[in-house]
């Protein structure tokens, strides 16, 4: 005798199929519940208008402040002055460090090309 084959049923069990959505809806909802007791809003904080923040304090204008750092960034780069108290090393304007470097490479330059000419010369 052998074996008679079974094969799947080809209808769906509504009973069990209503079951297991009762049981996820009902596994949701007691998710739900228990977040929202666990994360429930606050009632928010009136700040106080006359309480001082703790430091570090934010800046009151960030715009007036960064404009008059601007400024005294190109005023530093329009002026001579001390980079230190004891004046041991100072800043020049940037258009004239520039034309100092300018004619600084320059002369490096001729000299170089004095010393190629003389030794072709030899």
């Amino acid at each position: 005798m052998s074996p008679q084959p079974q094969y799947q049923p080809d209808t769906v069990d509504a009973r069990q199929l209503l079951r297991v959505g009762a049981i996820f809806a009902l596994a949701f909802g007691l998710i739900l519940a228990l977040m929202y007791l666990l994360w429930r809003p606050q009632s928010p904080r009136k700040p106080q208008a006359d309480a001082v923040p703790p430091a570090p304090r934010l800046q009151a204008d960030p715009r007036r402040d960064l404009l008059a750092t601007q400024m005294e960034q190109q005023r530093r780069l329009q002026q001579y002055g001390w980079n230190d108290p004891q004046h041991r090393s100072a800043h020049i304007p940037l258009q004239q460090a520039m034309a100092r470097l300018a004619a600084q490479g320059e002369r490096q330059s001729a000299a170089a090309d004095q010393n190629q000419h003389r030794g072709a010369g030899r």
